[in-house]
């Protein structure tokens, strides 16, 4: 239409006696001629003007028809993200431009990221980063901000989607969108919960859970707090985590909490901060099986283990392998791990140890593949896009061929671009998949050459702790002979008493060293039996240990007396030379005069409130006196 128009304006311009015939054309036909090519000329103007305000009006209906679709999109993301990204997608984005354009990117990414689809690429949002950068509202700069911080924790780089999560807070004091506010310090807690940093976990779950409760998000509001209870749980900070678990039973309780979802948090809870009572209740109704879930039954054996009951840890981990129920193996074998570890089975611990890393290895390699899988498949996506646009375009193309022959050459080098453009980055994936590999292998090697380095000092150790054993018990020997010295026949400077005294030390000793040499019961069971028999008459026990004291440590028992102690007071004093503190002292005699017994010694000898400890002061006194 346009070149007819053209050609018949240029025509109308083509001065009149250009158009005359000198043996045919007359003046009066040339008048006649000229005539009507001027009232052609006027109605293809006419005609000019009439198609330009179609086309204006046509797109002015057609902008109006996308915002209007733009905004139905928008009113379906919180309750129907799918149906939002199918109408969304119908919309052709290379029609669009500026605001529109804008805010078709920034719909199709958050209805993206609501049907749980993690891109990590930075095409469809990239027309509303650089738009919202210096134009639109404080709100739609936040939308922006936060789905580009998704996209980065997609990417794996948190310290990028950290910090443009926290330039999102900036902008808390303009903006009206809540909801996002509240998520963006919820990717922010989830953030430095995978940095293990768990004060700022716990502290920006607790800024979302505010913003839910004022918008009545009750669901969201709950989920928030158990996120808290979960964080005060790492940081043993039992007092917030009561309070926290007390507003969580009431959420259960209005029914906006799942009771399997409280029990497991609440189990963690108990198992966490050794709560035997519960734990015993709750194993007790594993028992009757009215609760069958292989994630609460090992929080509950590691909560055994914790409380040193490894024998119930290892039947419940045994039950949690025979069930027939799917469960965690990774958490399985770190529990079992620990059992190892605490019952001493460290071959059994390392090889499990093995086992966990290859578990661990096996399920990132099959996430890789997934992440490769999803990224063919979004790829394959596209490429049905571009399709269905060249089979649109070539509709219109048969229409007005002309027109459209060289737009058809330009989405023909777009599509060869993109496919280019995709080959590299299956290209990049494979190689950043194959250095992780690498890394991998060399973090597997370094962590068995450290457990090396362990089981080697521990089995030092274990030649350090015999050493002292065979020194300790030659000691032993020595002080055996020399009480049988003191308590031989010819020595009459010995009451008999005493003798008596020296006599059953000599009896418990050869029975000690008999238990430590021998690897009968029966040495074992005599030393045990004259011990508690020993200690169970403290007033006798006391007063012999004085009278062993006296007999071997003359000099430590007569500056004692020369102190104005009295034999009470001796006898007290020798219960800490014997090598006791004074809470087990205060445990044994389970008197309430041991506080009074302590400051009398301690003023006796000369001991202020702050000198050195009473323990430490009679060890040196004795010390001194051998």
């Amino acid at each position: 239409m346009k070149r007819i128009i053209d050609y018949i304006t240029i025509c109308s311009a083509i001065p009149r006696h250009m158009l005359s015939h000198r043996r045919i054309v007359t003046p009066q036909c040339t008048r006649r001629l000229y005539k009507k090519l001027s009232d052609l000329r006027a109605l293809c103007g006419l005609v000019e003007i009439l198609v330009i305000g179609v086309v204006v009006a046509t797109g002015c209906d057609r902008h109006s028809a996308v915002r209007s679709e733009l905004d139905r999109a928008d009113a379906l993301m919180e309750e129907h993200p799918d149906s939002s990204l199918r109408m969304l997608e119908a919309i052709r984005s290379d029609s669009l431009s500026g605001e529109e354009l804008a805010r078709h990117s920034l719909l199709i990414s958050m209805a993206i990221d609501k049907n749980y689809i993690d891109t990590t690429v930075f095409d469809i949002l990239q027309p509303a980063i650089d738009f919202y950068k210096k134009h639109g509202t404080p709100d739609e700069r936040l939308q922006t901000l936060y789905y580009l911080g998704r996209i980065y924790q997609n990417r794996g780089e948190s310290e990028k989607a950290n910090k443009v999560f926290l330039n999102a807070l900036e902008l808390k004091g303009e903006v009206t969108d809540s909801m996002v506010l509240a998520r963006t310090n919820v990717a922010i807690a989830q953030t430095f919960k995978y940095w293990l940093v768990l004060t700022e976990y716990v502290k920006y779950y607790s800024y979302a859970a505010d913003i839910y409760r004022h918008l009545g998000r009750e669901e969201l509001y709950y989920d928030c707090l158990l996120s808290m209870l979960n964080g005060y749980n790492l940081l043993d900070n039992k007092e917030r985590a009561d309070s926290i678990l007390m507003l969580c039973s009431e959420g259960r309780k209005d029914g906006h909490i799942e009771s399997s979802l409280f029990r497991s948090y609440h189990l963690a809870y108990i198992t966490h901060f050794g709560l035997s009572a519960q734990l015993d209740s709750i194993i007790n109704l594993c028992r009757d099986n009215r609760v069958g879930s292989t994630i609460d039954l090992m929080m509950i054996a590691n909560g055994c283990l914790e409380a040193g009951d490894t024998s119930r840890a290892a039947e419940i981990l045994k039950d949690v392998r025979t069930s027939g129920i799917e469960y965690d193996t990774l958490k399985y074998q770190s529990i079992l791990i620990d059992l190892y570890r605490v019952t001493g089975d460290y071959k059994n611990a390392f090889e499990e140890c093995l086992r966990f890393f290859n578990t661990n290895d096996s399920l990132n390699l099959i996430k890789f593949r997934n992440a490769q899988i999803e990224s063919q498949h979004h790829h394959e996506f596209q490429l049905a896009v571009i399709s269905d646009s060249q089979f649109k375009s070539g509709i219109i193309t048969v229409i007005i061929a002309v027109m459209f022959t060289l737009l058809f050459a330009v989405m023909i080098l777009v599509y060869s671009l993109r496919i280019h453009k995709a080959k590299n980055h299956r290209l990049a994936m494979n190689n950043q998949m194959t250095d992780l590999e690498q890394n991998l292998i060399r973090q597997i090697a370094k962590t068995t050459e450290a457990e090396n380095i362990r089981l080697h000092l521990e089995r030092k150790q274990q030649e350090l702790e015999s050493d002292n054993m065979r020194l300790r018990m030659a000691e032993l020997s020595s002080e055996i002979e020399h009480l049988k010295e003191i308590n031989s026949e010819n020595n009459h400077d010995v009451a008999q008493e005493v003798k008596e005294v020296i006599q059953n030390r000599i009896s418990m000793l050869n029975a000690f060293l008999a238990s430590r040499l021998s690897s009968s019961a029966r040495h074992e069971d005599l030393y045990e039996k004259w011990t508690r028999e020993l200690i169970s008459d403290k007033n006798k026990f006391m007063q012999e240990n004085r009278l062993a004291f006296q007999v071997c440590y003359p000099k430590f028992i007569d500056n004692l007396k020369n102190q104005d102690l009295d034999d009470g007071e001796i006898e007290y004093v020798c219960l800490y030379a014997i090598g006791l503190r004074g809470t087990e002292i205060s445990s044994y005699l389970n008197s309430t005069s041991h506080l009074h017994i302590s400051s009398a010694v301690r003023k006796k000898l000369g001991l202020g409130k702050h000198d050195t400890n009473l323990g430490n002061y009679i060890k040196k006194l004795l010390d001194e006196s051998r």
